[in-house]
């Protein structure tokens, strides 16, 4: 749970910047640019946060830090997705 302090945030940092990034483009072929270079944010921000898992969290020597990958992952990914799914509707339904 001490790790979703760090992924939760950035997990819904990238939905936050894809909702701005749509709404100051409109419709159009921008908005569709701008879903497009939204793919790969999910995914640093994964890395952003698994680093600051590192970093926030120091185990003691001798001592495993467990990242929670997969949850991390998991975290970070689904906020994005139905985000874009959902802007994906609201493009094609505009």
């Amino acid at each position: 749970m001490r790790n979703l302090l760090v992924y939760g945030p950035l997990a819904l940092l990238v939905p936050l910047i894809q909702v701005v990034v749509y709404a100051a483009t409109g419709a159009g072929a921008a908005s569709v640019a701008a879903l497009i270079c939204g793919l790969p944010m999910p995914a640093v921000a994964f890395v952003v946060a698994w680093l600051g898992v590192g970093r926030v969290f120091r185990p003691d020597p001798g001592e495993h830090l467990d990242r929670t990958v997969r949850f991390g992952a998991l975290v970070c990914l689904v906020p994005a997705v139905l985000v874009t799914a959902a802007l994906l509707l609201a493009l094609l339904a505009g």
